[in-house]
This record gives C-alpha cells, sequence and structure tokens, in this order.
C-alpha cells in the first residue's frame, strides 16, 4: 500500500510504546504499521461505525497480525479503559469532533492519567483543538504543519502536563513554527492571506448586517495572519 505523507508523518511521530489505540481507525493502516514497524507491540484500532471496523478487521487479518491488533466498536475514546493504551492517536477526523471527544473523556481523569502520548490531526480548525488539549490539563510537546496533495495538515504531540498560551494566534497557528520560521507555515500563511484578501474583495460592495459582520471579523484573521507572517520573516 502506497500510504500519504500524511499518514506517514503520523507515524513518525509515534513514540515507542507497549501499545497504541488509534481512535476512528477506519482502514486500520495506521495500527498495522505501527506494530509492522516495531513501534508497539500492540495496537487497538477503534471505529464509531461497524463497517469501517470490518474492513479493519480483514485488512489486519490480512496482514497476520490479528493476535496483536484487536478492533472495538467505540465512539471516540468512550470504551478505552485506563491503562489500555499509552499512545493514543486521533487523526482525519474534524477539529470539532476531536475537541467533543475530548470534552466527552474529560470526566475520567485516570483514562488521561495513563497516557504517556496523544497524537492529533485535525482535518480543520486546529485552533478548537489546541483549546481542548488545554482544558484537559495536556500540553503541545511539538507541532507540525505539512502539505499533502495540496492540503495542509496540523500534528499535535501532546503529552501530560498543564499548559496555556498567552496569544490568541497561538491557538490559530501555534507556538512552535513561527520562531523556527517553518517554510510551510509561510506558504500556508501566504495562502491565508491571499484567501481572506480575496473574500473582502467580492464583499466589498455588500453593506448587509450579514456582511459588515464577515468583513469585521475576515480583517481579524487577516490581522493575525499578517501578524504571524511578519514574526516568521523576522
Amino acid at each position: 500500500m502506497q500510504r500519504s505523507i500524511r499518514l506517514e508523518a503520523i507515524l513518525a511521530w509515534v513514540l515507542p510504546c507497549d501499545r497504541a489505540a488509534d481512535i476512528g481507525t477506519d482502514h486500520a493502516y495506521l495500527p498495522i504499521e505501527l506494530v509492522r514497524r516495531g513501534v508497539c507491540r500492540e495496537a487497538l484500532a477503534l471505529d464509531v461505525r461497524s463497517g469501517p471496523l470490518a474492513r479493519a478487521q480483514a485488512h489486519i487479518e490480512q496482514a497476520g497480525l490479528e493476535a496483536v491488533i484487536h478492533t472495538r466498536l467505540s465512539d471516540g475514546l468512550d470504551r478505552l479503559q485506563a491503562g489500555e493504551a499509552d499512545a493514543v492517536i486521533m487523526a482525519g477526523m474534524g477539529g470539532r469532533l476531536i475537541q467533543q471527544i475530548m470534552e466527552r473523556a474529560g470526566g475520567r481523569p485516570q483514562l488521561w492519567g495513563g497516557i504517556r502520548q496523544l497524537l492529533l490531526q485535525p482535518q480543520s480548525e486546529a485552533h478548537v483543538v489546541r483549546h481542548a488539549v488545554h482544558r484537559q490539563g495536556l500540553r503541545i510537546e511539538r507541532e507540525c504543519l505539512i502539505q499533502d496533495r495540496g492540503q495542509y495538515y496540523w500534528i499535535l504531540d501532546c503529552r501530560p502536563g498543564r499548559q496555556q498560551f498567552e496569544k490568541d494566534w497561538q491557538y490559530v497557528y501555534g507556538e512552535y513554527l513561527p520562531a523556527r520560521r517553518d517554510a510551510v507555515l509561510l506558504a500556508y500563511l501566504e495562502r491565508q492571506r491571499n484567501t481572506i484578501s480575496a473574500i473582502m474583495r467580492r464583499l466589498e460592495n455588500e453593506n448587509s448586517e450579514i456582511a459588515q459582520s464577515r468583513k469585521e471579523a475576515l480583517r481579524a484573521e487577516l490581522a493575525m495572519a499578517e501578524e504571524v507572517y511578519t514574526q516568521c520573516k523576522k
């Protein structure tokens, strides 16, 4: 199987562990590769839908790994028990869904206490994920932004330990990449600036209350993108 840049980047960031849990596993490619590469001894493949879970089980059996990779029907983290996994991966789902899954598990501090690494790859709205991480008493150890087939993806490596960001832009664009003048972040910021400016031009002659509110929000977004871009270029 030819894996995407996105999946390879996620695989590369999983720390060696006893057991990894892939939430929303879909095809189970991540747990299969983690075991094949010796990153973990065992893995759990969890999904909310029985159809994808059946396909995951078939892929696991084709790989001959059914003794060490187990599937489980679960809505997010609901059926993951404390101590069952020391690395947890949530990838390929929207930021709001990741936020909801984490908040639903917020009343289970014993679950978070047993996780050494939480690897998150939201498809959208990474800012709500960063807020959710901090609300659960976790910190973001490192981040990367990758481009794969014309799309940009954030990967957040989270660990136990409290953390808060001081600036709003740190929740939108992360704390670490601007300081490193990350080339992918610069390209992403340029695209953001162009996209926001184009939308503002289309709304230029619109004077409704909704349009005015939208333009005000866009101006704030553009100012934030400009601020981070300037920091990256220093």
